[in-house]
């Protein structure tokens, strides 16, 4: 009896919780990031109409032009620098089997507690009556 008692109790104490295991996580991170914009920056339209009436003919000159610069480059450099100063526990979901343990943790206790009353029943009753 005081064996199965004292393997269930070794059994018990060997089958505990696991200690927190901690993620590496990067202390510094930097993102580097270049934005290129391309667009059309002066558009100029030109229109010139001349007439001339020389007697009786009349001369109709007509003028259109369009200068267009398209290729304005507009580049930003965009450098972020974040930094995770402490590492933080990760917690994952317990197994149905970890949430019965850590439930019957103190229900198993106090068995054992009662059994190691139980065992040391006669002696403390012994202890207890010699002195008076």
């Amino acid at each position: 009896m005081r064996r199965l008692a004292i393997l269930t109790l070794a059994s018990m104490l060997l089958c505990g919780c696991s200690a927190t295991k901690y993620v590496p996580v990067e202390t510094v991170r930097t993102e580097k990031e270049e934005v290129t914009r391309w667009r059309t920056d002066t558009v100029t339209q030109g229109d010139t109409r001349l007439i001339y009436i020389k007697g009786d003919t009349v001369i109709d000159r007509r003028e259109r032009w369009r200068d267009r610069v398209r290729e304005v480059r507009d580049t930003v450099y965009v450098e972020r620098t974040d930094s995770v100063a402490v590492p933080y526990p990760v917690e994952r979901q317990k197994t149905s089997w970890e949430e019965f343990r850590l439930k019957a943790f103190w229900w198993l206790v106090a068995a054992a507690g009662a059994l190691v009353i139980w065992i040391l029943r006669r002696p403390i009753m012994r202890i207890i009556l010699r002195r008076h």
